[in-house]
């Protein structure tokens, strides 16, 4: 009887937090979603988990446009429990200079983007009854 595992799916991880989160969860066994702009980091993070995991390159400025691939490996996977938003971007500018574009980008990656994913999963925790969500 094959054992089923939980999963953990974790935005922003090629690197710094989320990078570290997706260790902690592998260590702790649990099959790890990587999400992140920059696929060749992605694959770097992966190879130093130890337990089972999948990357998928994924622009959180256009959520909408890519949804669909990670609804698909989402809902491949029997056990989702924990959903960790870490995603950021942040651009070194003066208040007063920052163009609306900017402020926008930032809202949609560091805010919006959070809420999406949690719109996404939250289906699933609620027919599991169950599901952990950490926003850094």
């Amino acid at each position: 009887m094959s054992q089923i595992i939980p999963m953990a799916l974790i935005t922003g991880a090629s690197s710094g937090i989320g990078a570290e989160m997706a260790r902690k969860f592998s260590n702790e066994n649990y099959h790890v979603l990587l999400l992140g702009r920059d696929e060749a980091k992605l694959k770097s993070v992966q190879a130093s988990l130890k337990g089972t995991s999948e990357i998928c390159a994924f622009d959180f400025k256009n959520f909408k446009q890519n949804s669909e691939i990670l609804e698909s490996k989402i809902k491949k996977n029997a056990l989702m429990t924990v959903l960790v938003n870490n995603a950021g971007i942040y651009h070194n500018e003066a208040f007063e200079s920052t163009s609306d574009d900017v402020w926008t980008e930032q809202f949609q990656v560091n805010l919006l983007s959070a809420v999406q994913m949690t719109k996404l999963v939250w289906p699933i925790f609620k027919k599991q009854n169950c599901g952990s969500i950490l926003n850094i």
